[in-house]
């Protein structure tokens, strides 16, 4: 499950949390696991990694970087790479990087 910290960024494309949480409901119900798009998918920022984790997001994008069972990508604003928090709901699976 994706965290919902940025819904405290002042970012217009975000969105409304409560109309997030029902697309995303509509998206699991609609698509069976098998059909969801068979990648890891993960977007966040690479200077963020708690104590428990250093380095870890940085090396996450270098092992994935041009993998095809991969879309992870660090956030850019300006490059607008954000996925909808229900687009990644798409995918099979979604990585956690703050295990």
């Amino acid at each position: 499950m994706p965290h919902f910290s940025s819904w405290s960024w002042p970012l217009e494309y975000l969105g409304p949390l409560d109309q997030a949480l029902t697309k995303i409901a509509r998206i699991e119900k609609s698509i069976p696991f098998e059909n969801k798009v068979d990648k890891a998918v993960w977007r966040g920022t690479a200077w963020f990694n708690p104590p428990w984790s250093i380095g870890l997001r940085p090396k996450l994008v270098e092992v994935a970087e041009g993998k095809e069972w991969a879309d992870v990508e660090i956030w850019d604003k300006e490059k607008v790479n954000t996925i909808p928090i229900e687009d990644v709901c798409r995918f099979k699976y979604i990585i956690y990087a703050e295990v």
